[in-house]
């Protein structure tokens, strides 16, 4: 029975997929999006597919088959930037299998709308200067900055634990289905990775998606909507 001050089609936060898996659609949209920018794609004997822009300086790696490792898992894709066909990496950014397509596309969008910006690298400099406003996404949505280690942040969301962290070169994202659990997936983005595209991935990561009760599966559904009188597992937030 619903409240008679209830909304008609109440909406309700939902974290923005980071527990949902890959999908095969995905592969096929992100590879489509490259393609109708005018990248070129190359795939070799063992089916991994490698997209450069068309000065060959920019490139997105669909690579399933390749032995490159983030911990236990495996990484899926990976993007990067050089200032030429023999220089060393501006950045780059890996995600391992079961990185939901959402946290890919803003990024692969971006780059391919502006590859001169995409080519700027951010120096250690840029990053002291800029790299608060990047990460201001995660604190607008809610996380936590680690007080006991430098440029760490933490979530709890929807029932996920999600850690972002600068270590050593790189910023380090690790989400799990909760705190204690494995890790579902992962990212590595070098500190070179421009600003903008920090910041991106930043909103994406911290902002829950605001959904209708319509839009909401039916697995979720019945959490959003059923309150126990008491101490059960029902939750207002759903999430996947």
């Amino acid at each position: 029975m619903e409240h008679p001050q209830s909304p008609s089609d109440p909406t309700y936060d939902v974290i923005g997929r980071c527990l949902a898996d890959a999908d095969d659609c995905g592969v096929e949209h992100i590879l489509a999006l490259l393609d109708s920018a005018g990248w070129t794609s190359w795939s070799d004997s063992d089916a991994n597919v490698h997209t450069f822009d068309p000065t060959r300086h920019l490139a997105v790696q669909f690579v399933p088959e390749e032995d490159r490792w983030l911990g236990a898992h495996h990484i899926l894709w990976r993007l990067w930037a050089r200032p030429s066909d023999s220089g060393a990496l501006l950045w780059a950014a890996e995600f391992t299998d079961h990185t939901p397509y959402e946290f890919l596309v803003p990024l692969v969008t971006a780059i391919t709308n502006d590859l001169d910006a995409a080519l700027a690298p951010t120096t250690h400099q840029g990053l002291l200067e800029g790299g608060a406003e990047a990460l201001q996404p995660l604190l607008d949505g809610g996380w936590r900055s680690d007080p006991t280690r430098m440029l760490a942040y933490q979530s709890s969301a929807a029932n996920a634990s999600i850690t972002f962290e600068l270590n050593s070169e790189a910023w380090l994202v690790e989400v799990r289905p909760h705190r204690v659990a494995p890790v579902l997936w992962g990212a590595r983005l070098s500190t070179g990775l421009p600003l903008h595209l920090l910041r991106m991935f930043c909103e994406v990561l911290g902002a829950p998606v605001r959904a209708s009760e319509g839009s909401v599966q039916t697995s979720i559904e019945s959490r959003a909507r059923h309150v126990p009188a008491s101490g059960d597992e029902g939750r207002h937030h759903g999430g996947r």
